[in-house]
């Protein structure tokens, strides 16, 4: 039996965290389509994870890494079919639902060719954040979360975890500055709608410069 080494474990973390990265739309699209609904949905949140699918997809493409451009592809695929239905159920147009991620990969593919890792990393963390940032807002003040999976929360805490472990692994500093600054963000997210779906809290309100959770 071989030894286990250091690039073997990075590699089964590695292709754990693509296998992951494939299943985290998943519970939100069936959720919709399920619920017939986008309620308690960011869309910035998707417009956002657009650009998200683009920079990582690219990058793995760029730097050889197949775990991070294979998952993207089904990401990608996902992303849109989500985007297609607050289309449908809000009207939005696919100009206005496609252009801002599409700027956004653009942009930080092209920090990574032409500027270098620290302009890549600090540009990279902001579709995420944003994403992560709008669904937080979005899952604190919706009267209605009936169309927000948990189960999708739950999957994107589990699969940044890993990621954050494989980066630590190949000691890849791009992944790591990234999926660090964007765990406090999951946490918070998967906190706040649990709390949300099993009736803990109920919505925010905002009582003048005050902000206080009605009761559920």
């Amino acid at each position: 039996m071989p030894p286990v080494t250091l690039n073997t474990v990075a590699l089964v973390v590695g292709w754990l965290g693509a296998i992951l990265s494939c299943c985290i739309s998943a519970p939100q699209l069936l959720r919709i389509i399920k619920a017939n609904t986008t309620s308690g949905v960011s869309r910035l949140a998707w417009q956002m994870a657009l650009g998200g699918n683009l920079t990582w997809g690219m990058y793995g493409l760029v730097h050889g890494n197949p775990n991070q451009w294979v998952p993207n592809i089904f990401l990608l695929s996902m992303t849109l079919v989500i985007l297609g239905l607050f289309r449908r159920h809000g009207g939005t147009p696919w100009l206005v639902l496609l252009v801002p991620g599409l700027l956004m990969g653009l942009a930080t593919t092209s920090l990574d060719r032409w500027v270098g890792p620290i302009a890549f990393s600090i540009a990279a963390v902001i579709p995420p954040a944003i994403s992560l940032t709008s669904q937080l807002r979005t899952t604190a003040a919706s009267e209605d979360i009936e169309g927000l999976s948990l189960a999708n929360q739950w999957i994107g805490l589990t699969n940044q975890s890993v990621w954050l472990v494989w980066g630590v692994l190949v000691g890849n500093q791009q992944v790591v500055l990234v999926g660090a600054l964007c765990m406090v963000l999951l946490v918070a997210n998967v906190a706040l709608a649990t709390l949300r779906k099993t009736g803990t809290w109920g919505p925010v309100r905002r009582d003048g410069y005050r902000l206080s959770f009605k009761p559920a």
